[in-house]
């Protein structure tokens, strides 16, 4: 019977470690966190793309029954603050913005505001700008695994040869949300 040498089995990191080597690697490329600022300022300051008129008709027909009025108002109010353009970043798996969903009240200038109307126009964008975001995470995400690549040394490859793999990247990033989203489903039916 033959015996497998021993492997030596490394400690796993601690939080401390990975934390500082996660600042490390950021600080030595910038650009992991210019992505995401870039993606905020332009939520911030950048065109808007409002849907108050859209939610303003749905809501007329709530606001006839007395018992959905505050779900009318707070429909309103979600509606006056939501920016399509939003969609650019996923939740959960897209490129990290803290301007979700929203626009804020004060900008340093009066960014322009493009009505949405009809449904169809609304949907189209939303779906249009979802696949856009799936392409900006997987390209940001590829380009991460590079740079740990690079760092482990595991690898030779180039920016050009991580980009090749976008498009099976979305595809599994579309595979991974379809899981959360039948996760929940499931996780309802079973525990509810």
């Amino acid at each position: 019977m033959r015996q497998s040498p021993q492997e030596e089995v490394q400690p796993k990191a601690g939080i401390i470690s990975t934390l500082s080597t996660g600042f490390d690697l950021t600080t030595r490329h910038i650009w992991i966190v210019l992505l995401p600022l870039l993606l905020d300022v332009f939520y911030w300051i950048g065109p808007r793309l409002a849907i108050d008129n859209l939610i303003d008709d749905s809501v007329a027909i709530l606001q006839d029954e007395p018992a959905f009025a505050d779900l009318a108002d707070q429909m309103q109010q979600i509606g006056s603050q939501f920016n399509l353009f939003t969609s650019l970043s996923l939740p959960i798996i897209g490129i990290p913005a803290l301007m979700g969903g929203t626009a804020p009240d004060k900008t340093p200038v009066s960014p322009g505001v493009v009505q949405i109307d009809d449904p169809v126009a609304w949907l189209l964008l939303f779906l249009g700008l979802s696949l856009i975001g799936l392409g900006l995470t997987s390209v940001y995400f590829l380009l991460i695994s590079f740079i740990l690549q690079d760092r482990l040394a595991s690898t030779d490859s180039t920016p050009f040869k991580i980009l090749k793999r976008v498009p099976q990247t979305i595809l599994r990033l579309i595979g991974l949300g379809i899981i959360f989203f039948w996760g929940e489903h499931v996780k309802k039916a079973l525990f509810s």
